[in-house]
């Protein structure tokens, strides 16, 4: 970067040690470590005394003026009891001026890192044709022109979620968020994780969320896809934010016939549209709602409580606690359709849907129900789905996204 703006004669560049025993007037030194890097050598208290020669190399070099950058408050979190965490950030902030990056950059940050990206993995990288199938080598190069060329939205399925493949992605994923289009990703559910990828996990959602992007949480979940607006469409094995080296194909086809085809078939619309405003959350208990595989639908609602509360694709949100026809959304009442018990439509005596569990834990609902036929769904369904007093007091929790 700095040849090609013809800054060669007045800039120098290179690592700390490559410094050593030379000095300049203004030195810029980059801490570089940040996130999603955590394991690293300068926030491990074992490597301190390294540490320290290096930083007393790297900031004795400036005459008149150092300047130093890096994300102070991960670097303190990350390395609160190595020295630069605990020591070398607190001293800086407590003794210098601290400019926030967005002050001086204000827009465009993300784009250029991003841009900064294409240009050191060999440029910009074309697709010969509407539809071509690539290997785990070729992958990238392909992905990250088609993240930059996004206008309107990304959607990534990817079960699986790894702190390297964010970081080298970070960069194209920020930019299309500084951008304006709407980023989400589909991931697994926290029930499935095990214990030992939890914590892991929960960071790793975490920071996904704080670039802008909306996290939707599916179990059962099986698809790699990734849908770039309205007519691109990445389909195959490879996991696009944890693939690691194995031996993976992914096709990408140029349709805006073949996505609205995905997307209908996956219901995609309907699944995002649940986020425009936050994660949903259970009308009965507040937990996370999340995405479940079905078995006559793509997916349906559930909440992460087992035999709590759930509802079709189709079938409408609670309204003030009060189920609604699943057809034309008014109104209904509790009765009979042929010998099952049902909720029908005052509108429409045609329009029906089948009582559930969770239906009995409403108590608006519970209402509409005669005394016998309660006693009778009762005793059909099992004690669980008796009403809980406490649970129409329970009051969703702000951060259930990463503590269900």
């Amino acid at each position: 970067m700095i040849r090609d703006h013809g800054l060669a004669r007045d800039i120098r560049a290179g690592t700390a040690h490559s410094f050593q025993g030379s000095e300049a007037d203004v030195v810029i030194f980059d801490l570089v470590n940040d996130e999603p890097h955590w394991k690293v050598g300068m926030f491990m208290p074992v490597n301190d005394r390294d540490t320290k020669r290096l930083l007393n190399v790297a900031m004795t070099r400036a005459r008149r003026r150092l300047i130093v950058v890096g994300d102070f408050g991960y670097i303190r979190k990350c390395a609160s009891k190595a020295f630069v965490g605990s020591e070398l950030i607190p001293f800086l902030e407590s003794h210098y001026p601290k400019v926030a990056a967005l002050d001086v950059v204000k827009n465009g940050l993300a784009a250029r890192a991003a841009e900064a990206q294409v240009q050191a993995f060999g440029g910009e990288v074309e697709a010969p044709h509407g539809r071509i199938v690539v290997t785990e080598a070729h992958f990238d190069a392909f992905f990250r022109k088609d993240l930059q060329s996004a206008r309107q939205q990304i959607v990534i399925y990817s079960p699986f979620i790894t702190r390297a493949r964010l970081s080298l992605l970070e960069p194209q994923l920020r930019s299309a968020v500084e951008r304006g289009v709407s980023v989400y990703v589909v991931t697994k559910a926290h029930c499935e994780r095990s214990q030992r990828d939890l914590q892991q996990y929960r960071f790793l959602e975490r920071t996904l969320t704080e670039w802008g992007i909306v996290l939707i949480h599916k179990q059962a979940m099986h698809e790699k896809l990734i849908f770039i607006d309205a007519d691109l469409l990445w389909e195959g094995s490879l996991n696009p934010l944890s693939f690691s080296g194995t031996g993976e194909h992914m096709e990408r086809r140029r349709s805006s016939k073949v996505v609205g085809e995905y997307s209908q078939a996956l219901r995609v619309n309907e699944l995002v549209e649940q986020y425009k405003d936050g994660t949903p959350q259970c009308p009965i208990c507040g937990s996370e709602v999340v995405a479940r595989e079905g078995k006559d639908e793509p997916y349906f609602w559930r909440c992460v409580r087992e035999d709590c509360y759930s509802r079709s694709i189709d079938q409408p949100s609670l309204k003030d606690g009060r189920i609604t026809c699943s057809r034309c959304g008014g109104a209904v009442e509790y009765g009979r359709w042929g010998d099952a018990p049902a909720w029908r439509c005052l509108a429409d005596r045609h329009h029906h849907q089948k009582v559930v569990k969770s239906h009995l834990r409403l108590p608006k609902m519970r209402a509409l129900i005669p005394k016998a036929e309660l006693r009778k769904l009762e005793k059909h369904f099992g004690p669980d789905s008796q009403h809980d007093p406490a649970v129409e007091t329970e009051r969703p929790r702000k951060d259930s996204l990463f503590d269900v």
